[in-house]
């Protein structure tokens, strides 16, 4: 074991930490997020799944040392780009600003467009609407440009459905009550199946 500040490191993953932080520079300078496994690969398998957080910890603490923004910002795991559950995109830009300026924030937020359009490719699922950015739409028909404030009627192919499967959960029969166990009147335990005490 070795120590980096109050922490104790096995010597694999402590002699892995400096390879980690090269390649997130590397990725940071270029504009790119890094997924899990490609953090691995960068150490040459020396941190783990296991060890990935702990090792980011250790950077994160140097990148403060340093008075750096911090690196391990950029490890992102690519499903949460995708399903909306990533909270670091600002530490990820300022990363970027830092060690790449704005043309790394500008490749950075592309490929974090083309890692989600990839997924959403490969899964064969459309792009959550999470993922997307939010740009306020034009109304096309005057019917249309009504306060967003006012809450819309339901549209009446909605109504019957809605209508329709109250009636479906009326009509299913309430569950049966099982019967409770038959106890032996001289010994109190329960009888067998067949209703025969052994006493």
């Amino acid at each position: 074991m070795t120590s980096l500040g109050s922490e104790a490191l096995p010597a694999r993953l402590f002699k892995a930490i400096p390879m980690l932080r090269e390649a997130l520079l590397a990725a940071a300078e270029e504009g790119r997020v890094v997924p899990p496994s490609e953090a691995s690969e960068a150490t040459d398998g020396a941190v783990t799944s296991r060890g990935i957080g702990k090792a980011l910890e250790v950077i994160s603490a140097d990148c403060a040392r340093r008075g750096e923004p911090d690196l391990s910002a950029l490890v992102v795991r690519e499903a949460s780009l995708v399903d909306g559950t990533d909270t670091g995109g600002g530490a990820r830009r300022r990363v970027w600003m830092h060690f790449g300026g704005q043309g790394a924030v500008d490749s950075g937020a592309q490929d974090e467009r083309d890692v989600v359009d990839r997924l959403t490719r490969h899964a064969g699922a459309s792009r959550p609407a999470s993922s997307t950015p939010r740009v306020a739409k034009e109304p096309t028909d005057p019917a249309d440009s009504s306060d967003p404030a006012e809450p819309k009627a339901p549209s009446a192919a909605a109504a019957p459905r809605v209508r329709a499967s109250r009636a479906a959960a009326a009509k299913k029969p309430a569950p049966v009550p099982a019967p409770p166990p038959s106890i032996c009147p001289d010994c109190f335990t329960v009888r067998s199946a067949s209703g025969i005490c052994m006493c």
